[in-house]
């Protein structure tokens, strides 16, 4: 293995060499989408997985909505925190089976009031931090 290895670098750097001057005489119009497909490839090949691949879609929408002025970042929050949120609120239905309105458990527990008013005060904030700058006429 080790001799294979060593007999291996001569090789490595005149065929990569070679390899470099052939891809940067390419036109990007060939070498765009060669790199998108060997992408799309290697991302189903990493995990056999077609959500791997959605995620090329996902990064197109992304692009256009950029493009569009609308930020990505509330997309991308709801997609990762999505699921928990949706475990969480599973695991507090089943928590609250027994009650009479299990959806009364999110709004009378202590912790859940605290959360609620951190949340409509961060709402409140940015309408009662700051006055009318005044007009200089």
């Amino acid at each position: 293995m080790a001799v294979s290895a060593v007999m291996m670098v001569p090789v490595g750097l005149v065929a990569g060499r070679a390899l470099q001057r052939g891809v940067i005489a390419l036109p990007a119009r060939y070498l765009a989408p060669g790199i998108t497909v060997l992408t799309i490839v290697g991302a189903y090949a990493v995990r056999s997985s077609v959500v791997d691949v959605i995620m090329l879609a996902l990064g197109v929408l992304a692009y256009f909505l950029s493009l569009a002025g609308i930020s990505s970042a509330p997309i991308v929050l709801g997609l990762i925190l999505g699921s928990i949120a949706e475990t969480g609120l599973v695991q507090g239905l089943l928590t609250a089976q027994g009650d009479a309105n299990p959806w009364a458990s999110f709004f009378t527990r202590p912790l859940s009031l605290v959360l609620i008013a951190m949340t409509v005060l961060s709402l409140l904030w940015p309408s009662c931090g700051r006055a009318a700058p005044l007009s200089n006429v």
